[in-house]
């Protein structure tokens, strides 16, 4: 894995609770304080080379977590090379969340697009259909959707099978679960 601390950034930061506070390249890649027993944690930082921007973080476990995740995801685009470089030139933007939490803009924009193509054929279906995908949706019990519509809990079974199948065979949803 490459040595993510030697890239050029343009904003450095250090996390304080809930902010990140601007600081020089320097001060924010300090070598990290040692482990004690009343913070085992280590001292972990977030990259994003295409933003330019780094963030020491908070040594807690929920930090830790996030940063195991940003690093999997940089072996994994240095696994995969040219071809996610040239998608992510498009979206060199990185999203910082209030509570420091961060989503690379390419995945956003991923996301976005899988939920127009689910809208696009959710309005597809016919109305009774498109009724019963809300409720499940939203978590209804079988029971409720039957009372709903005036059948049995076997038949929103059947039901709900035959929208699976639907959604399930729709071109452009399709070819977005087959990438994952």
């Amino acid at each position: 894995m490459k040595n993510y601390q030697r890239l050029h950034y343009n904003d450095c930061r250090i996390q304080k609770g809930d902010d990140a506070i601007p600081v020089s390249k320097q001060e924010c890649f300090t070598p990290g304080e040692p482990s004690t027993p009343e913070n085992p944690h280590k001292q972990k930082w977030y990259y994003d080379p295409e933003s330019k921007f780094a963030v020491r973080m908070e040594r807690n476990e929920k930090n830790e977590d996030l940063c195991r995740w940003n690093d999997s995801n940089l072996r994994k685009s240095e696994r995969t090379g040219a071809a996610r470089a040239e998608w992510e030139s498009e979206y060199d933007e990185t999203i910082l969340y209030q509570d420091c939490y961060f989503r690379d803009a390419a995945e956003i924009v991923e996301d976005k697009m899988r939920l127009e193509a689910l809208f696009a054929a959710l309005d597809k279906l016919e109305p009774g259909l498109r009724e019963l995908a809300g409720m499940v949706a939203v978590g209804a019990r079988k029971k409720d959707i039957a009372d709903r519509f005036g059948i049995s809990v076997d038949g929103v079974r059947c039901r709900e099978q035959k929208l699976y199948k639907i959604l399930r065979s729709d071109k452009v949803l399709k070819s977005f679960f087959e990438n994952d």
